[in-house]
């Protein structure tokens, strides 16, 4: 079968070899390229496709292994060293875990595809629980989201937070005036009565 498609495969490439450049083919070679052009997109895309689940397959498992701890028993017992022995950096495999638990799968896809960095995803991640959830909800509705763009909603919502965090702030201090000041009062009335 090996044998069979590869020979399938030579025969492709020869003809597309040959009819490069040519402009005047005839319908079935134009309909025989047509065919071939669309089983090498789809092959293309069933690799891409493939590449996306085989890393969160093998995150899966190595977040068994380490939820598990199984690999106590391999080496000197240490989750850093199995994973150096594994040939992965134990900090890059955590980084994942950590997005692929915070941000789920999904998203981690697009923020590879637009490029974002682990300081970018550890900035969506630092952001609370609701507000992480609808940045990601957000960026997902996106069609075809930018790294820039991502930034920039990024940026946004972060100076919002600080916004909040500071009016927050400014409401416990006037909270605490009003508590001062009410205790003032019913000092000064009971000293009255």
């Amino acid at each position: 079968m090996d044998h069979k498609m590869n020979e399938d495969t030579f025969e492709q490439e020869s003809l597309l070899l040959q009819c490069q450049g040519e402009k005047d083919l005839d319908k079935e070679t134009r309909e025989k390229i047509k065919e071939i052009a669309l089983l090498m997109a789809g092959q293309a895309q069933g690799l891409f496709h493939t590449e996306k689940y085989t890393e969160l397959a093998g995150l899966a498992i190595l977040k068994k292994i380490k939820d598990t701890k199984i690999y106590r028993g391999i080496g000197n017992g240490r989750w850093e060293s199995f994973c150096e022995s594994c040939g992965f950096s134990y900090k890059t495999i955590d980084d994942k875990l950590l997005h692929l638990q915070k941000l789920g799968a999904e998203f981690l896809e697009i923020a590879k595809r637009c490029r974002l960095t682990n300081r970018d995803l550890r900035r969506i991640e630092a952001l609370p629980s609701d507000t992480r959830i609808n940045v990601v909800d957000k960026i997902s509705a996106i069609e075809n989201p930018g790294k820039e763009q991502i930034k920039e909603l990024i940026g946004a919502i972060e100076d919002q937070q600080t916004e909040l965090t500071i009016l927050k702030e400014k409401q416990r201090n006037l909270d605490g005036k009003l508590d001062k000041k009410d205790k003032l009062i019913v000092q000064g009335r009971e000293q009255v009565y």
